[in-house]
């Protein structure tokens, strides 16, 4: 028999006997030994899934620096010393070094930890297949290793075909939901949504249908700021931002005069900013306009499909809303809610730490007092807040409305338990927003240099976060 059949053999083998689980990490050690791209994804999975992450690697990408920087994460700067894959529920082997990751692998096996070793499929006792979770479903793809790429593809198909309605998985979900009762009333399938008599659920009801009933109980919810939360499962979580807009349009007793296309666009960018600065991915869009329905209302809804395309949201049903039939409308009256969802890594709330700086992007204008454009180069853009969410050594984005930037930086370090040394500026900091022209954040010190030259629009330090200072009580 040759050497390369013989090695086929072993590696059906080797295939054929993996046994498919999940493991519950809520509180164990893990230790990932390396810094690198590959160790943040590692360690993102490992911190939702509730683990206790100690990081070891000389140099570690700067997310992980702030990870450790907050408590998050442990981390030793340092290279790999024997004894480090024996601690710890399971070892991740993520160096840039095959030979390193083998001797990682070789100890964690002697003491008996699972190991995940990042460029060895057969090297593994664990391996980490492409998953997604919805409700009580969780769906993971596995090629044991050969093709991780085609894992994932394989896997965000599936997951859109649950979200958006297709018919691969229609029989599959149907009959494993329909043999678990306790899930609840809800039932959803891949092609459509369903209801108890099997009666087929428009796109549009999809979200009631999914929060009180396929769960099967009352969701967490919560208020974050002029957010609400809703936390669908352990790896999702919806969040919703609303506004409201009057006395701005082309009606008789409108005081600002402005375009219909203009009001939709600034209608909808108060809470599609908020969303995004919370780290969520907006999803769909629900507008309530007090006008009749007609050529000036369209225009309004075109002036927010045309916003909300910049950030991809295209898709016709992510849009819904009323207007006003009944009575003589003579002033324009706009309510706008949108809902993004995001994982719960992401949805972080007072990251801010003492020393990092308070900085606002964009300045603050308001009609009537200033003719409001949306080129105006001096309001942020929606694409400079996307940009600053990724950023490494930003935290805590807040876009600015009419209660003023003093008031917002307040409520930023409110929320942080710390306070705002404020900084001499040539703005008016109890100014209106308006509809969030301008956006606070906190940045580390070094990073500045690089935010204030990538950003189109003008960025202004205007304090600092320092430590609160603890009231005496007298005795």
């Amino acid at each position: 028999m040759s050497k390369s059949k013989n090695r086929e053999e072993q590696g059906e083998s080797q295939e054929s006997s993996i046994y498919p689980a999940s493991l519950r990490l809520q509180g164990r050690p893990c230790t990932v030994i390396g810094g690198g791209v590959i160790a943040v994804r590692k360690v993102e999975s490992l911190l939702a899934a509730g683990a206790k992450v100690r990081v070891i690697s000389p140099a570690a990408q700067e997310w992980l620096l702030e990870l450790a920087e907050r408590g998050t994460i442990d981390y030793e700067a340092r290279p790999y010393l024997p004894g480090d894959a024996a601690r710890g529920f399971l070892v991740v082997a993520a160096t840039n070094q095959r030979e390193v990751n083998r001797q990682i692998a070789a100890e964690a096996e002697r003491h008996e930890r699972f190991v995940n070793v990042v460029d060895d499929p057969d090297g593994c006792s664990l391996q980490v297949p492409a998953s997604f979770t919805m409700a009580h479903l969780t769906v993971s793809i596995s090629t044991h290793g050969r093709d991780p790429k085609a894992a994932k593809h394989l896997k965000d198909v599936l997951a859109q075909d649950l979200t958006q309605g297709s018919s691969v998985f229609a029989k599959a979900s149907r009959a494993w939901l329909e043999s678990h009762p306790d899930i609840g009333s809800g039932r959803f399938t891949s092609s459509a949504w369903v209801d108890e008599d099997h009666e087929t659920v428009p796109p549009k009801e999809r979200l009631h249908m999914f929060v009180p009933n396929v769960l099967g109980q009352r969701p967490a919810v919560r208020a974050c700021r002029d957010l609400t939360c809703v936390s669908l499962t352990s790896h999702h979580t919806l969040v919703a931002a609303c506004d409201a807009l009057a006395g701005i349009g082309q009606l008789l007793m409108d005081t600002v005069r402005a375009r219909p296309e203009v009001v939709g666009h600034f209608a909808l960018r108060v809470p599609l900013l908020e969303v995004i600065a919370a780290g969520a991915t907006p999803f769909l869009v629900i507008h309530n306009l007090g006008v009749p329905r007609g050529a000036y209302s369209d225009a309004i809804v075109k002036g927010m499909h045309d916003l909300a395309a910049t950030v991809g949201l295209t898709n016709p049903d992510s849009f819904n809303g009323s207007t006003e039939d009944n009575v003589t409308v003579e002033q324009t009256g706009v309510g706008v809610t949108v809902i993004g969802n995001t994982t719960n890594p992401q949805l972080q709330w007072a990251s801010s730490q003492p020393g990092h700086l308070l900085v606002l992007a964009g300045l603050p204008k308001s009609a009537p007092k200033v003719d409001v454009r949306m080129d105006d180069p001096e309001i942020v853009s929606v694409a400079d807040v996307q940009w600053l969410r990724r950023q490494p050594g930003v935290f805590d984005i807040v876009p600015v409305g009419s209660r003023g930037i003093r008031s917002e930086g307040k409520e930023l370090a409110k929320s942080a338990r710390l306070s705002v040394k404020w900084f001499s500026v040539p703005i008016d900091l109890d100014a209106s927003g308006g509809p969030s022209t301008c956006v606070l954040f906190a940045v580390l010190p070094d990073r500045l240099p690089h935010t204030a030259q990538t950003m189109q629009t003008p960025v202004t330090v205007i304090g600092c976060l320092c430590e609160r200072k603890r009231e005496r009580h007298g005795g």
